[in-house]
């Protein structure tokens, strides 16, 4: 893989997210100017009493009008949202602020991560798909998104199989590959079918023996309430891994 792939996918999803805010604030604006005449009217006429809003159903006019609020309101919490999300994007213009950047910070001072993921990353230990592996990470790129967590804080691992179902007739199933550190995050890597899911998973064991493998209610009941239990007793796994490896 080439290098500078995280500044890459960062630039990515800053590109994509300033579009799609600029994108979704033209059609607020186009939408409103071309009913501009209809909300005037909405706007200017007299104010809705709570009677005209009971009686709504039985007058078009006052219906209209009510409907024209509503459309308002809508209108304002889109250009609302889509502001707030073009301030994010500019705001993204400094890397370390971006939701990756912060991410990755959690596993220490973020330019000497960035610097070892990429420098791993250039000669990865095996790749299914869009995941990755190097000689101490586990990396996760799809698109304009970017996930990495150390080998050595992988924790529990298990495939999750969704049966889907049109009209209650089932129509097929999903399949995906769900991987958690000590730090709670998650990666989820959907594959085509079961046999890939396995294969991706067979891998991961193998870079981390000592992390938990399979899907248990009772695991997750614990790691839902009491996450550092489940690490701890992992930790204690990848300890004595260690020390049968000396």
């Amino acid at each position: 893989m080439a290098t500078q792939i995280i500044l890459s996918t960062i630039r990515r999803s800053n590109h994509n997210h300033l579009v799609l805010s600029i994108l979704g604030i033209l059609v607020v604006f186009g939408i409103g100017a071309f009913n501009l005449r209809y909300f005037t009217n909405v706007l200017s006429g007299p104010q809705l009493t709570g009677e005209d809003l009971l009686f709504a159903l039985d007058n078009s006019e006052v219906f209209g009008r009510l409907m024209g609020y509503i459309g308002l309101g809508i209108g304002a919490l889109m250009l609302a949202a889509n502001s707030h999300g073009l301030f994010l994007a500019l705001s993204y213009g400094d890397t370390a602020k971006h939701p990756i950047s912060k991410r990755l910070a959690r596993h220490g001072y973020l330019p000497v991560v960035v610097s070892q993921i990429e420098n791993e990353l250039a000669v990865p230990c095996w790749s299914h798909g869009k995941l990755h592996a190097t000689a101490n990470w586990l990396v996760y790129a799809p698109g304009a998104d970017f996930q990495a967590m150390r080998l050595s804080e992988v924790v529990w691992l298990y495939k999750r199989v969704i049966q889907r179902r049109t009209y209650g007739i089932p129509v097929g199933k999903t399949f995906a590959a769900h991987i958690f550190d000590s730090h709670g995050q998650k990666i989820e890597v959907s594959a085509k079918n079961e046999q890939a899911v396995n294969a991706i998973l067979e891998s991961v064991v193998q870079a981390a023996s000592w992390a938990l493998a399979g899907y248990d209610k009772e695991i997750e009941k614990i790691w839902n309430n009491n996450r550092a239990a489940v690490v701890n007793a992992v930790n204690q796994r990848l300890q004595e891994a260690m020390l049968n490896e000396v």
